[in-house]
């Protein structure tokens, strides 16, 4: 079983800052089931809490590459979760970090969470701006989004997204 420093890392545009933050604590402060703490699983026995998990507070250098402490978060965190949304779709900070993720610990812990924009708008002439999937996550399958979208969570009315008549998002 690998080591992890981190359960996750927390990727996101500075601009969804605010819901990025929500989403860290959200997570940080919940609390695992009794029943499934100490579970094993292929990462380890599962934890009472998911703590910590990595976000980064600073900006990052214009040198146009993730600096070293980004580089070294990415490779010890056993997944990476994505905020997904115009702002990030348009991140090249976002996407660099996705292929990091990916270039270190594979695809199979990338998890999308979306918090604006539409899945695949910009294959929708007129609707590219609308799209909230950063380029590198563009390949993920709809039953994956589907079912990242049907779980309950708490009402986050910063995210700008509400529930239509045929039950997508807008």
């Amino acid at each position: 079983m690998a080591e992890f420093r981190y359960i996750a890392f927390l990727s996101y545009s500075h601009r969804d800052r605010q819901i990025a933050e929500w989403l860290h604590r959200e997570l940080e402060t919940y609390r695992v089931p009794k029943r499934m703490i100490g579970t094993a699983t292929p990462l380890g026995p599962v934890p009472a809490r998911l703590h910590p998990i990595f976000k980064d507070r600073e900006e990052l250098s214009a040198a146009g590459s993730l600096n070293a402490a980004i580089k070294n978060a990415l490779g010890s965190a056993s997944a990476l979760i994505v905020v997904c949304s115009p702002a990030s779709a348009a991140s090249p900070w976002v996407n660099e970090e996705i292929r990091n993720f990916k270039q270190l610990n594979g695809d199979a812990r990338v998890f999308a969470v979306i918090a604006g924009g539409e899945p695949w708008a910009s294959r929708i002439p007129g609707q590219e701006e609308q799209e909230c999937f950063p380029r590198r996550c563009a390949l993920w399958s709809l039953p994956t989004v589907r079912s990242l979208m049907s779980l309950p969570s708490p009402s986050l009315p910063t995210c700008g997204r509400k529930e239509t008549a045929r039950g997508s998002a807008s």
